[in-house]
């Protein structure tokens, strides 16, 4: 069985895109995953989410930077040559669905900023 279940928050907002190649709309964003290792330590895991279809459409649509999500999906793992010609490997979540957990944070108007 290959699932994973995920809560964390967004690094940036998510972009909407279409590949080159099949026309198919995607997502791909960054959850930040935060680990209680003890009382007075946290760890922060950033894992790559991609999300195609409607669940990319839907994403970019609800969810902002810093928002508090909640992802259900399968590990994938690739690679590729970069630049250097060498092999890099890759791990990502691919989204099979997601829950909104928190609140949209607050977002500060620029007259607001000029006041303070």
């Amino acid at each position: 069985m290959n699932q994973v279940t995920l809560l964390g928050n967004l690094t940036k907002d998510p972009e909407l895109k279409k590949s080159k190649d099949t026309d198919v709309s995607y997502t791909q964003f960054t959850l930040a995953v935060h680990e209680r290792t003890s009382r007075k330590e946290k760890k922060t895991y950033f894992i790559e989410v991609v999300a195609f279809h409607k669940q990319a459409v839907l994403i970019t649509r609800s969810v902002t930077k810093g928002q508090q999500i909640l992802v259900q999906g399968k590990i994938v793992t690739d690679s590729y040559i970069n630049k250097e010609g060498e092999k890099v490997y890759t791990t990502k979540v691919v989204l099979e669905d997601f829950s909104l957990t928190g609140r949209k944070p607050v977002q500060k108007e620029a007259s607001e900023e000029a006041v303070s």
